[in-house]
C-alpha cells in the first residue's frame, strides 16, 4: 500500500513538475509541447489524481497562456505606440531643425540690420545731396534759357544792325570803287581794281617802276586767290609791295636797309618788323634742299647766271600755315639796278623750313 502511494505521490510530483514546466514553456514552446506528449502518453499519468492536477495546470497553462496573450497584444500596442512617438520625434526634431536654422538665418538678418540701416543713411544722405544737384542744375538750366532768350533777342537786333550796316556798307564800296579807278594817296598810287593775288601782281608792274617781278616769281600764286581770307591777304600783301616801292624811292636818301626803314622812317607806308625777316635761318641756309627752294630766277642784269639765292622775306600775314603768303626780295637799291628783285610771291608751302 505504501509502496502504492508512493508511485502516486511518484506520479502527482510528475504532474507538478509538468505544471511548473508548463507555466515556464510559454517561451519554449515547441519544446514544452513536445515534453507534455511525452508526459500524457506515459501511463502513470491516467489516474484520476493525476488526471485532475493536468486538468489543473492546463486550465493554469491556459491563464498564463491568455495573460501571455494579453501581453503580447499590449506590448505589440505599446510598440505601435513607440513607433508613434518616434514618428512624433522624428517630426519634433525636424521642426526643431528648421526652427534652428530659420533661427541662425534671422540672426544674420539681425545682425546685417545696423550696417544696412547705415547703408540707407547714406543713400539718403546721397540722395538729399542728388536732389540739391538736381535743384541747381534746374536754376542754371532756367538761367540758360533766359539768357538764351535774352540772346536770341541780341542777335535780332544785331541782325537788324547788321543789314543796315550791310545797307551802307554797299553804298559804300560802290563809292571806293569808283575812287578805286582814280589815283589814291600821297604818291599817286592806284589801287588795284579787286584784291586778288593775281591783281596786286598785275598792279605792282604797272605802277612800280623800282621793283622788279618776273614771272617765274608768281609761280603757285592761284592757290593764295583759293585760300582762306584770300581778299584780306591780298590786300595785306599789296601794302607791302607798296612799302618796299615807297623804300625803293627814299633808298639814296637813307642810311639803312629796308628793315631799318621801316624801324625808324616816319613814312605811313612802313611795314611792322615783326613782318620783315632779313634772313634765315643757319640751318635753313646750311641745309642744300631747304636752300634751294630759295634760289630764284632774276634779271640778269642783276645776276649774269640768272639765279639769285634770296633769304630775306615779307610776311604780310603774320602766324604758321601752308596758304600764308609770304615774298622773297633783294634789296639793290644801292647797286647797278637801283631795284627791288622779287624772287617770289606766293604759299608758305612753297619755302619749306625746318618746322614743316
Amino acid at each position: 500500500m505504501s509502496e502504492r502511494r508512493d508511485r502516486e505521490l511518484g506520479r502527482m510530483a510528475g504532474a507538478a513538475q509538468f505544471a511548473a514546466a508548463a507555466v515556464v514553456a510559454w517561451a519554449l514552446r515547441p519544446a514544452a509541447d513536445a515534453l507534455a506528449q511525452r508526459l500524457i502518453s506515459d501511463d502513470r499519468l491516467h489516474s484520476p489524481r493525476a488526471r485532475a492536477a493536468i486538468r489543473t495546470r492546463d486550465a493554469q497553462i491556459a491563464t498564463l497562456q491568455g495573460e501571455k496573450g494579453e501581453v503580447e497584444r499590449e506590448s505589440a500596442a505599446r510598440a505601435n505606440r513607440l513607433e508613434e512617438a518616434n514618428d512624433e520625434l522624428a517630426g519634433l526634431r525636424e521642426q526643431l531643425r528648421l526652427s534652428e536654422q530659420k533661427h541662425g538665418e534671422a540672426q544674420r538678418l539681425a545682425d546685417r540690420i545696423p550696417g544696412l540701416e547705415q547703408q540707407l543713411g547714406q543713400r539718403g544722405s546721397d540722395l538729399s545731396v542728388a536732389n540739391q544737384k538736381i535743384a541747381n542744375l534746374e536754376g542754371a538750366l532756367e538761367s540758360a534759357r533766359v539768357a538764351q532768350a535774352e540772346s536770341e533777342t541780341e542777335a535780332e537786333t544785331l541782325k537788324e544792325t547788321l543789314n543796315a550796316e550791310k545797307a551802307k556798307s554797299a553804298t559804300l564800296g560802290a563809292a571806293l570803287a569808283d575812287s578805286r579807278s582814280k589815283a589814291v594817296g600821297d604818291g599817286g598810287i592806284a589801287e588795284p581794281g579787286e584784291f586778288t593775288f593775281a591783281g596786286i601782281a598785275a598792279a605792282a608792274r604797272d605802277q612800280f617802276e623800282l621793283i622788279e617781278i618776273p614771272d617765274d616769281a608768281l609761280e603757285g600764286i592761284e592757290a593764295l586767290d583759293r585760300s582762306t581770307n584770300a581778299a584780306v591777304r591780298a590786300e595785306a600783301t599789296w601794302k607791302a609791295l607798296v612799302s618796299l616801292h615807297e623804300y625803293a624811292a627814299k633808298a639814296e636818301y637813307f642810311n639803312g636797309g629796308f628793315y631799318e626803314w621801316c624801324q625808324h622812317s616816319d613814312s605811313p607806308y612802313v611795314l611792322s618788323t615783326n613782318k620783315v625777316a632779313m634772313t634765315e635761318s643757319d640751318t635753313v641756309q646750311n641745309s642744300a634742299p631747304l636752300r634751294a627752294k630759295r634760289q630764284f630766277a632774276v634779271s640778269k642784269d642783276l645776276e649774269p647766271s640768272g639765279k639769285k639765292y634770296m633769304f630775306a622775306h615779307l610776311k604780310p600775314v603774320e602766324g604758321g600755315g601752308e596758304d600764308i603768303p609770304r615774298i622773297y626780295f633783294h634789296d639793290d637799291t644801292g647797286g647797278r639796278t637801283k631795284k627791288i628783285h622779287i624772287g617770289a610771291i606766293g604759299p608758305h608751302s612753297r619755302f619749306p623750313n625746318t618746322k614743316s
